[in-house]
């Protein structure tokens, strides 16, 4: 599973890529507001993207026409080569991602909330969907008209096995992760990327136990005859 880095600020994707797991960059209008205090955001995406010019970064537009969102994706697809463009799964951005499609640019379904969205994202032609499962891990979802209720990581798992079930090429971006215990859900249920904030990422490693065997040995490799 690849391991996504969700925000905008550049000191802790700094630190993030130099871990050496960082395999891609996830942004939204919410974290370019908390960063880009004065100038152009879109400098702060290109700052973004040459740190990691390898990786793709999905950069969020709005718009609410299939148009409106097509016109801001080749706008912003201009920053930087590795640039991804996020549109929502509403029935507009479905449209739009079909035409971007058609234009080789390359789109993250995100705020998706149900199955059959992102079910419709993968007919479309995005590279990523995006189920926000933090959004609605502790909220059930009525995800069908029976009523039947499902929480976030179980919609990761529908998509996972919809996806399976037709053999589409879309990446399942388990997104908006709000601790180390949905990261270790993405990887049981075999998504394809998790994306998580800097504090999530820096705790991956975390265990008492790990620190007090390693401080052991360590101890004891300082008495080892030199």
């Amino acid at each position: 599973m690849k391991i996504f880095f969700d925000g905008a600020n550049l000191d802790d994707l700094k630190q993030a890529i130099d871990w050496g797991f960082i395999d891609g960059v996830t942004t939204n209008s919410w974290f370019l507001v908390r960063e880009v205090k004065s100038g152009n955001y879109k400098e702060h995406i290109k700052k973004i993207c040459d740190m990691a010019p390898d990786l793709p970064v999905s950069v969020y537009v709005a718009g609410d026409t299939a148009e409106i969102l097509a016109e801001r994706a080749r706008e912003h697809v201009k920053i930087a080569d590795n640039v991804v463009i996020k549109i929502p799964v509403i029935m507009q951005g479905i449209k739009a991602i079909k035409i971007l499609k058609g234009e080789g640019i390359r789109t993250n379904a995100t705020c998706c909330m149900t199955p059959l969205q992102a079910f419709l994202a993968a007919k479309a032609g995005a590279i990523f969907i995006s189920p926000f499962v933090g959004r609605i891990e502790t909220a059930y979802w009525d995800a069908f008209p029976q009523g039947e209720l499902y929480k976030g990581m179980e919609l990761a798992r529908q998509i996972r096995q919809i996806y399976d079930n037709y053999k589409f090429e879309t990446e399942v971006l388990v997104a908006a992760t709000r601790d180390v215990r949905m990261v270790l859900q993405a990887t049981l249920i075999g998504a394809d990327i998790c994306t998580a904030p800097f504090t999530v990422l820096k705790a991956l490693c975390d265990s008492s136990l790990t620190d007090s065997c390693a401080k052991g040995f360590a101890d004891a490799y300082d008495q080892l005859p030199k």
